[in-house]
Parts: structure tokens; C-alpha cells; sequence
């Protein structure tokens, strides 16, 4: 699918467009910013990275910035944006930040 189109369905399908083209800047769990450098290693190490800038749609843009490049859709049935992805590294979740506007990305490594 165009990635392009992909993105257009994932938010107008949810409601959640994105704020940010790239799904903007990056927070650790206690607010404080993060450089995509530092959200890298946070993520990688199993702490959760919110996006509040994120659309749904936003997933392929953030998931690069944290350093994959390969994204497979595991399941995206929720309206809500709560969706799966296969990484390398094992399966990432995207959750909704409702009442907050964007989503939080967390990776659960392959065992």
C-alpha cells in the first residue's frame, strides 16, 4: 500500500491526525523531553516514549526515528489507534494517550 494512503486511512479511520509530520517531539514517562538519541536507548532499554504530536498514522515516521527501519503491522483493528507492530528487536505497541492527544510507543523484546 502507498504509505502515503496508509497514513491517510490509519487517521482518518481513528480521528487521530498527526500534529507533526515526523509525530514531533519525544517524552519519557515523567514529561521531561528527549532528544531522538536518548528516546532511542530509553526505548531500547523497555521504557515507554510518548509522541503527544503522533497521529495514528505517525507509526512508520516514529518508529524510524527510534531506529527501525523495518515495520510489519501486526493488528490494527482498534479505532482508537491501540495497534501492534513486529520490529526486529520483537513487537512494539502503539497506545492511545486519551485523554491526551498523541500515542505512547513501548517495546516488548522477542524472548
Amino acid at each position: 500500500m502507498n504509505r502515503l494512503l496508509e497514513k491517510e486511512l490509519c487517521e482518518s479511520g481513528t480521528g487521530m491526525k498527526a500534529l507533526s509530520a515526523d509525530g514531533g517531539q519525544f517524552y519519557d514517562d515523567d514529561g521531561n523531553r528527549l532528544s531522538d538519541t536518548a528516546a532511542r536507548k530509553l526505548f531500547r532499554a523497555g521504557e515507554a516514549i510518548e509522541a503527544p504530536y503522533a497521529g495514528a498514522g505517525s507509526f512508520r515516521e516514529v518508529l524510524v526515528r527510534l531506529g527501525y527501519q523495518r515495520v510489519e503491522v501486526e493488528d490494527w483493528c482498534s479505532s482508537a489507534g491501540d495497534w501492534t507492530f513486529t520490529v526486529r528487536s520483537g513487537v512494539v505497541s502503539q497506545d492511545n494517550r486519551y485523554p491526551g492527544y498523541g500515542f505512547i510507543y513501548r517495546l516488548q523484546r522477542k524472548v
